[in-house]
């Protein structure tokens, strides 16, 4: 048996191109940045394809000194999704088309193209069997639970059972889905999402919904301060303001470089996560 191993080893590092990120273990199998080949093969399947992160990470960096250095305008050269993602909807409630007299929230306008955006992330993530994660914010009707929220600009807003309250009904979680009640503006504050997280072994978290500049943003340093890569999802995402909105946008840009993207950019990303024989049957789009 240790002659029938020091041969196994022995073929496959003559085989291997110099690299540190490939190596053959005491055992004699192959080892991908220290992550037995047998391994992935059992969780991810055959053909396995393995992209060094470290690599990666590398070449998008020379990609983008190769763009800067001659492309005259804005350049975007971004690592949209990291490991496994989950797709985040924060408090698309009725609230978000109502004017401030009804819901207490002041919202810019272009709340029903934000929907529609969303709806199409949201099937993108379903195609791909990407988690969906629905938040909706509700207060007691005593208000006792609101804390500092109305020392702002916000009135009451999300009692229990007001229509403002409920989920707009275009986009409603399915039975495989999770919603997650919530009384403040981190999705993480008060909730059981980490250690959903966990169980889902998220590593990106795709935020969309509303408030660019309150909940969607304190969501974002949450995440960001327990470690998850963030990606905020700009054409699904609304403000209190416009300007509000583009603060809080170029805020979060500054905790992590890659953190915007458009609905086409994210719709694009979960794509390519589906199988080759799901991207095979998949219908033609309509023009």
């Amino acid at each position: 048996m240790t002659a029938e191993r020091d041969t196994s080893r022995q073929v496959l590092e003559a085989a291997l191109t110099p690299s540190d990120c490939l190596a053959v273990t005491d055992s004699g199998k192959l080892a991908i940045e220290g992550c037995e080949a047998t391994a992935l093969l059992a969780r991810f399947g055959s053909p396995l394809f393995v992209l060094s992160d470290r690599t990666l990470r590398q070449n998008v960096r020379r990609i983008r000194g190769a763009f800067e250095a001659e492309w005259p305008g804005p350049l975007n050269v971004m690592y949209a999704i990291i490991g496994k993602p989950v797709l985040v909807v924060i408090d698309m409630q009725n609230g978000g088309g109502m004017p401030f007299e009804a819901s207490g929230i002041p919202t810019m306008p272009g709340f029903d193209e934000r929907v529609e955006a969303i709806r199409g992330v949201v099937a993108a993530a379903r195609e791909a069997g990407v988690p969906v994660v629905y938040f909706q914010e509700v207060h007691r009707a005593d208000h006792v639970d609101f804390g500092r929220e109305l020392d702002g600009s916000e009135g009451v807003h999300c009692l229990e059972g007001a229509p403002d309250t409920a989920l707009d009904r275009r986009l409603l979680p399915r039975d495989d889905e999770y919603l997650v009640t919530k009384r403040r503006y981190s999705c993480f504050f008060g909730t059981d999402f980490l250690i959903l997280l966990r169980g889902l072994g998220a590593e990106t978290l795709l935020l969309t919904g509303e408030l660019t500049d309150v909940c969607v943003h304190y969501t974002f340093v949450d995440a960001h301060q327990h470690d998850y890569h963030a990606r905020v999802v700009t054409d699904c995402v609304g403000g209190s303001t416009r300007a509000r909105h583009e603060a809080s946008l170029d805020a979060m840009r500054y905790l992590q470089r890659d953190a915007l993207c458009t609905s086409p950019e994210i719709v694009a990303a979960l794509r390519a996560l589906r199988r080759p024989a799901d991207r095979t049957a998949a219908p033609a789009a309509s023009a």
